[in-house]
């Protein structure tokens, strides 16, 4: 192929939209042209493009999709699908590393949260506000922010929440500092497991569990401050998050809080 596109690849991206609408409803050349609000000769060009790629059947005066068809024309929706996705959450995701193991599958049907510069900490109100309900909380997260400490503090001893962190070595330390008194707390109850790894977190990963949901999320930093929180229900974002994090866990090394303070 030297490179090339496959001939069928290159023929549903350039005419899917014409594929779309026959699977969707058979159609001739006129209602085509109708329903795209584009020149005949556009239409002429891709139904003749699809029809000899196997994808499309005329009967009469109407185009069918046949079965390749179909299998085509869902590609190409999932395509349009994880664009869209990719273009709504990209102000949010367009900081982060090549390295940075963000899926597309994470990423469609999101709610997505940019931070205000003047407010950057705003955009975090709606993963504060599941918490509030949540009833196990598993995450990783690159930066140290004592606002969560007061928080699963908070919701530990009022909700009995609790909580299995992963961090990074290096942003441990501060939150140990400053706040040991309520981890000692947490640590004596049984409501929180910290664990420390030598993998790279380019993000902040969380899973909240309450008695109803299970929801899915993703805290995005730039230069220490956040760009932005991205959150995502759906029964497939939260399977990958899920796995994400422990594959993270596995190599990740258990930490006793009680050790940690007292070093």
């Amino acid at each position: 192929m030297s490179g090339r596109t496959r001939p069928l690849d290159e023929t549903v991206y350039k005419r899917g939209e014409i594929l779309w609408a026959i699977n969707d409803q058979p159609r001739t050349k006129p209602a085509l042209t109708e329903a795209l609000d584009t020149s005949r000769s556009t239409i002429n060009r891709g139904v003749d493009e699809l029809e000899e790629a196997g994808c499309i059947e005329r009967r009469d005066s109407k185009y069918y999709t046949t079965l390749l068809g179909e299998l085509s024309c869902t590609r190409y929706r999932n395509y349009r699908s994880n664009m869209s996705a990719l273009d709504s959450a990209k102000e949010v995701v367009s900081r982060l590393p090549a390295a940075a193991t963000l899926s597309a599958t994470f990423l469609k049907e999101a709610d997505v949260y940019p931070a205000d510069p003047a407010a950057p900490e705003a955009a975090l109100q709606p993963s504060i506000d599941l918490l509030q309900n949540a009833e196990q909380l598993h995450g990783f997260a690159p930066v140290e922010l004592s606002l969560y400490v007061d928080l699963i503090h908070e919701y530990a001893t009022m909700n009995g929440l609790s909580v299995e962190i992963i961090a990074e070595e290096d942003t441990l330390h501060p939150i140990l500092e400053s706040d040991k008194k309520r981890l000692r707390e947490l640590a004596s109850q049984g409501d929180l497991e910290i664990f420390t790894g030598d993998e790279s977190l380019h993000y902040a990963l969380w899973l909240m569990r309450s008695s109803d949901r299970e929801d899915a999320g993703a805290t995005i930093y730039e230069n220490g401050g956040i760009r932005g929180v991205i959150i995502n229900s759906s029964t497939k974002a939260v399977e990958w998050a899920r796995n994400e994090y422990e594959r993270h866990r596995e190599s990740a090394e258990r930490r006793p809080i009680a050790e940690l303070l007292d070093k």
